[in-house]
């Protein structure tokens, strides 16, 4: 187990550092923590970025669709989830969340299903985005 802090004042320092997180995320479950504005839909469309090889434009938000499916240069499943509006754990086996355990998942709002997750998948990583009175962002990231 590893926890590393970042202190990030520009949208390049975040990509830099989504860059070093798609190293060694594959097949890992993400989990993205942070207060609403915090900068983790901005966080995933980076890391998606650079597993996929496609501009950060093509990289839609799920907040409306709850997931979003994509391919990584590699071919590998790429599922990017915002559980905001899930209110039980009835609605992520609805959605078929559990089913893709295996594939790299990022998952923002995860508080529902993060204990379920961490007893069966093999590699997580969790990643918590706050702001101090600066207006930086402070990104902690533990892989676990």
């Amino acid at each position: 187990m590893s926890k590393i802090k970042f202190t990030i004042t520009t949208k390049d320092e975040m990509s830099s550092i989504s860059e070093k997180i798609s190293e060694i995320c594959q097949n890992s479950v993400i989990f993205l923590k942070g207060d609403l504005g915090a900068g983790k839909t901005f966080f995933a469309k980076c890391l998606i970025s650079k597993l996929c090889e496609i501009s950060q434009d093509a990289i839609d938000s799920p907040t409306f669709s709850i997931c979003n499916e994509y391919f990584s240069k590699n071919g590998d499943k790429i599922l990017h989830y915002d559980l905001y509006r899930i209110k039980n754990i009835d609605e992520i086996y609805e959605i078929g969340l559990f089913d893709e355990i295996g594939n790299t998942m990022l998952i923002e709002w995860p508080q529902i299903i993060e204990n379920h997750i961490k007893k069966i998948a093999k590699s997580y990583i969790e990643i918590d985005i706050t702001c101090n009175e600066f207006n930086e962002r402070i990104v902690t990231v533990e892989k676990l």
